[in-house]
């Protein structure tokens, strides 16, 4: 799946969870970024490579299990499948979304 497919994939999330007020950035490594500005009304979602609360680093493959909530995040944090950089608190935040 490609950054475009995720983008719009993240974008639609947030439209879903407007009251998610933090800034989060989806690092997908090679494939590009995905910034989730809760901080925004309405929640914006772009790929710019800008500073966020916390940075999560993560294949493709597993944000896309996380959508489609195939993979919980707690599972996929305990398999050693993401990293976080900066505030564990709105990356935490985050991952509740997807456990609905």
């Amino acid at each position: 799946m490609g950054l475009a497919e995720l983008t719009e994939r993240v974008r639609t999330e947030a439209a879903r969870h407007p009251d998610f007020s933090h800034r989060v950035k989806l690092d997908l490594g090679q494939t590009g970024v995905i910034l989730w500005d809760g901080t925004a009304s309405p929640p914006a979602v772009s790929n710019e490579n800008a500073a966020a609360e916390a940075a999560i680093g993560m294949t493709p493959e597993t944000l896309s299990a996380i959508l489609d909530r195939t993979l919980d995040p707690g599972d996929a944090w305990f398999d050693g499948l993401f990293t976080v950089e900066g505030s564990t608190a709105a990356a935490l935040a985050l991952g509740q979304l997807f456990v609905d």
